[in-house]
């Protein structure tokens, strides 16, 4: 259940961002378009990679927390996102830092 395959090939209950695209995920699209709730956005930043979820409506992402009561969870649409001032994490093909849209081994069909 808690799960996941690393790049050695062997599972553990946690991966980075990373091992998570390459090892558990199958590449679907540049296109938002075409995703569904629960793809991953794959941005890498050359020595750091980050991720965000796909919920339909939003994107989901985790960034710094700004106050105690804060837990660093944000919600986007993605027109917001498409228009944000630093372009590395605008979710289109134009965009060397976007890898692409990931879907998790266990909900590919």
């Amino acid at each position: 259940r808690h799960s996941w395959r690393l790049a050695d090939g062997s599972h553990s209950a946690y991966v980075s961002a990373l091992e998570l695209v390459q090892e558990n995920t199958r590449f679907q699209t540049q296109d938002c378009n075409l995703a569904r709730p629960g793809d991953l956005l794959f941005f890498d930043q050359g020595d750091a990679q980050h991720l965000m979820v796909w919920m339909g409506n939003f994107i989901a992402y985790h960034t710094g927390t700004v106050t105690r009561n804060d837990n660093g969870l944000r919600a986007v649409a993605v027109s917001e996102l498409l228009h944000w001032r630093d372009t590395r994490w605008h979710p289109s093909a134009d965009n060397p830092n976007f890898a692409g849209i990931y879907r998790l081994n266990f909900l590919s069909a």
